[in-house]
């Protein structure tokens, strides 16, 4: 690689690095763990990208590509967790472990047990077969409901009806506070878009739909900020607009598949195991 490109994006590593960093230092994730983890990550990916035929790549080829004395590596790799070794089969960032309640409001639109014609249904908390309960157990069964139910209310994701009947807002749920769910899926923000960037960048000269993944923006410097309101209010109903039919042409596909036996864990037919994609839009801001 010649030097320009590198110094660049070293520059680019700092500029990516920085608001990451903020994160971290609000939950209190100082300097050292965060290097005992980047080192960590260094000889996993050397690890497996580097081997020959498909095998692990040695220790010299690890030290080699990564810096890494053979000292240090070797008590790395005896040390690290066995699932962090080349670990490719683990569970995919878009499963509802990630965000467990919207994957409920997604299925709540999408599962037309739950819903009609993609419009969801109010549900009781746990009265009759089909509830808010029933929907919970179905598609996060290891959450209790009512905790489910809180968290939804308090992000204002859903709605108590006078009935007492209860109502989904939106199709997706945004965690107010730096828990789990925030650091989950700031995780699966960030390695999507990164793994994305990664993709186009390995194809090199090749170029086309079919090869490369869907990477675009628009943005301006020249703008006031009644300009940049207005912007920001549009791009958000735009989005969503488009998520949501996005998310109704997915969740239709998903409900098809299950009922012709193709679930989501499904792995007895290389042909038909499940295969994950998805598409993700933010807003950005500079001053």
């Amino acid at each position: 690689m010649p030097d320009e490109v590198k110094q660049e994006l070293e520059s680019c590593l700092r500029i990516i690095l920085k608001p990451f960093v903020r994160i971290l230092l609000k939950i209190g994730l100082g300097y050292k763990h965060f290097a005992q983890i980047s080192k960590e990550v260094f000889v996993d990916v050397a690890s497996a990208e580097f081997g020959v035929n498909g095998k692990q790549a040695n220790i010299s080829r690890v030290a080699f590509v990564t810096g890494i004395s053979r000292r240090e590596l070797t008590h790395l790799r005896s040390s690290m967790p066995e699932r962090l070794l080349n670990d490719r089969g683990s569970e995919p960032l878009w499963s509802g472990h990630l965000n467990p309640a919207s994957e409920i409001l997604h299925y709540w639109y999408t599962d037309p047990e739950f819903s009609s014609n993609l419009v969801p249904n109010p549900l009781s908390f746990s009265d009759g077969v089909i509830s808010f309960s029933t929907l919970v157990k179905r598609y996060a069964p290891d959450l209790p409901p009512t905790a489910v139910k809180a968290e939804l209310m308090r992000s204002g994701a859903m709605v108590e009806l006078r009935d007492g009947e209860l109502m989904p807002l939106r199709m997706y749920h945004m965690p107010l506070s730096m828990d789990l769910t925030f650091a989950r899926s700031t995780a699966f923000s960030l390695a999507n878009l990164l793994q994305t960037i990664a993709h186009n960048a390995e194809l090199g000269s090749e170029v086309g739909d079919e090869i490369s993944r869907l990477e675009r923006y628009v943005w301006t410097y020249g703008v006031s900020e009644d300009d940049v309101k207005e912007f920001k209010r549009l791009a958000s109903k735009e989005a969503t607009d488009l998520l949501r039919r996005l998310d109704e042409w997915l969740g239709e596909r998903e409900q098809k598949k299950r009922r012709q036996g193709f679930g989501l864990d499904a792995v007895d037919e290389p042909t038909r195991k499940p295969v994950g994609c998805g598409l993700g839009i933010y807003y950005f801001e500079k001053d």
